[in-house]
């Protein structure tokens, strides 16, 4: 299955690419993106796609990277906007006879009545809400420790940038969602901070530019698929086995296997988290069997990406500037 997720049908998505050819010539242009171009085209479900061309919100990274100005590294951007155009005739052609594709700027979204007054608001939330603002701090020095050969060197410059980076691109999910989208398809899963502002309903409403990506190039997958098949006599054995304690999670699992063989420790269940479990079962028992097994693999994925994490989650100090 090239998407993650079965989509609705008759659906409409927007699918959002990252242009950064600059440092990764063959990212989601020509080759690769024919690839893509054909799973869009082979999922029956998808009626209609926009797509949007994340040019401009490249404009923070290229500053970072050449320390030119804004107006320059937009230019550079929208040389690059039109290089992909250039570079894509045949997919484009096929998306739009087979999916009824249709373009969005970046700059549409930059000239939008609302996107001043969304930006404060993703500002605002970053200061209000501790989760959210460890989201985006996060990123950041993930993304801090990625910048190589910088000219602009200045180290809370960046930070500052980065920042302005990220809050665009949350902010982006709010306009997408009143341009009335389904789904939004990236090319990999999306960064925390974005999926905290797609599930928070003052910015994207239920139903709306709910997150898709490919799982060919889920840079996870392969991690995944070992937890994804870990079976009982694995979480036995993972105490004694290498090959499972180097993994990150192999102190969960220890624990998972202490409990198991010691009963009386194991911790009550409060009736609330009874009741999830059981209204899980019950939704998924209603499933067809055709996509029973599809909805228990997006739960062990959202298990071992959103909830397992929570247990190792650092107490960082956010990044101040």
């Amino acid at each position: 299955m090239p998407l993650n997720q079965v989509l609705r049908k008759k659906s409409h998505v927007l699918w959002t690419i990252s242009l950064i050819q600059d440092i990764s010539p063959d990212a989601q242009t020509k080759s690769e993106f024919s690839q893509m171009a054909q799973d869009v085209i082979g999922t029956e479900t998808i009626e209609k796609v926009s797509l949007c061309l994340a040019s401009h919100l490249q404009r923070f990274r290229l500053m970072i990277q050449e320390n030119i100005s804004e107006e320059e590294a937009i230019d550079k951007c929208t040389k690059m906007e039109n290089s992909w155009q250039e570079n894509n005739p045949e997919s484009i052609q096929q998306l739009k006879d087979a999916k009824n594709l249709t373009f969005i700027t970046w700059h549409q979204f930059m000239t939008w009545e609302e996107y001043g007054s969304t930006i404060k608001s993703i500002e605002s939330f970053y200061k209000e809400n501790r989760e959210f603002r460890n989201d985006v701090d996060g990123r950041v020095r993930q993304e801090l420790k990625n910048i190589k050969d910088a000219k602009l060197t200045d180290l809370s410059q960046q930070t500052s940038l980065l920042k302005q980076y990220l809050f665009e691109e949350c902010a982006f999910q709010r306009f997408g969602c009143t341009q009335r989208f389904n789904y939004e398809i990236y090319k990999t899963p999306m960064n925390k901070a974005m999926r905290r502002i797609k599930n928070h309903s003052d910015f994207v409403a239920p139903g709306f530019m709910v997150e898709v990506h490919f799982t060919q190039f889920n840079p996870a997958k392969k991690h995944q698929t070992v937890i994804n098949h870990i079976n009982e006599n694995e979480i036995d054995a993972s105490s004694s086995s290498s090959s499972t304690t180097s993994n990150s999670y192999a102190p969960l699992f220890n624990n998972i296997a202490s409990l198991r063989k010691n009963d009386e420790e194991r911790p009550s269940i409060n009736s609330n988290e009874k009741k999830i479990g059981n209204f899980i079962q019950s939704a998924i028992e209603l499933l067809p069997p055709s996509q029973k097994e599809n909805a228990i693999r997006e739960l062990i994925k959202f298990t071992t990406q959103n909830i397992i994490p929570l247990c190792y989650e650092a107490n960082l100090n956010p990044l101040r500037i």
